[in-house]
């Protein structure tokens, strides 16, 4: 008995070998660029090595599923090369309706195209930015941004108290950006504008919000542009004395109907650069001290060790 069960042991190793071989090989084809190597775990698949992207490793162990029964699993060791992270530029601005619709029928969505429209309407004083906040996130992660205030609301309790809430009001925004195939960047944006507007009957303020969530797909340096964030009531009645906290008395009259606000998004890929490339102000700078001065000729010492001629 003793010696079936080390020849069946054997023939355990023996497969589980030719499977690693056989996944490796699979690995290679399919994913030539990356470096994935196999171990075998206790009847688990292990994928060791640094993959490009987080696409690569769904991919890789979609493929290394297909040699594992249900009873076992494969374990994920893979690491992202780089520490890949993604700087995203955001511009909050106005553009005129007419402008904007031309760049729509110009450029439609075509994101290499909406990206040199915005450069030129820009140039062109066309679209006026307002703010201009540079958020950085790593594959996968998400990066907030928010600008506004709070305004104070009274209410009554359920004794009939008056007490007073603050109500923030302004811009909300998230971005996930996550690399997939071809290092391009894959974006979910999830939104919120809130403004106070003037109220006609109560004397308690009012606030118009718009939300929505998107997602898009584009190449490092692309642009993406979200429009008609708020409906054409909001157009009539912002109220001028802080409408979007970040634009302070923007659009005070009805003539806001022909404008539209605009968030511009770019992204780009970075890396984290080391303690070497990271340069001050001040790295070369020479501090005029007296003993450089002295040095330097600058400055004669009392001491006559360091008087210069």
């Amino acid at each position: 008995m003793k010696k079936i069960g080390f020849i069946a042991a054997l023939l355990c190793v023996h497969n589980a070998s030719a499977e690693n071989v056989s996944l490796e090989r699979d690995l290679k084809k399919l994913l030539p660029s990356e470096k994935i190597s196999v171990r075998h775990v206790n009847s688990n698949v292990a994928l060791h090595g640094n993959v490009s992207t987080p696409e690569v490793a769904k991919k890789a162990l979609e493929i290394a599923s297909q040699y594992v029964d249900g009873d076992h699993e494969v374990i994920n060791m893979l690491k992202l090369e780089n520490g890949q992270q993604v700087l995203l530029k955001v511009k909050f601005g106005e553009l005129s309706r007419k402008s904007y619709n031309n760049l729509t029928n110009t450029c439609g969505v075509n994101s290499a195209k909406l990206t040199a429209c915005i450069n030129d309407l820009s140039l062109k004083g066309a679209f006026k930015t307002y703010s201009e906040p540079s958020l950085v996130a790593a594959s996968g992660e998400t990066a907030y941004f928010a600008t506004g205030g709070e305004v104070a609301v009274p209410h009554f309790d359920s004794e009939n108290k008056k007490i007073v809430s603050y109500k923030p009001y302004g811009v909300k925004l998230s971005f996930t950006p996550k690399i997939v195939a071809h290092n391009n960047i894959r974006v979910a944006v999830d939104y919120e504008i809130s403004n106070k507007v003037k109220s006609g009957l109560s004397s308690f303020p009012e606030f118009a919000t718009s939300h929505a969530t998107t997602t898009v797909e584009l190449a490092p340096g692309e642009s993406f542009m979200i429009a008609g964030l708020l409906n054409d009531e909001s157009h009539k009645s912002v109220d001028n004395k802080g409408a979007l906290g970040f634009i302070s008395g923007l659009f005070p009259s009805s003539s806001y109907e022909q404008k539209e606000i605009v968030i511009s998004i770019t992204p780009y890929l970075v890396n984290p650069m080391t303690n070497e490339e990271v340069k001050l102000p001040t790295d070369d700078t020479d501090v005029d001290t007296e003993l450089n001065k002295i040095l330097k000729g600058k400055l004669k010492s009392s001491n006559s060790t360091f008087i210069v001629e």
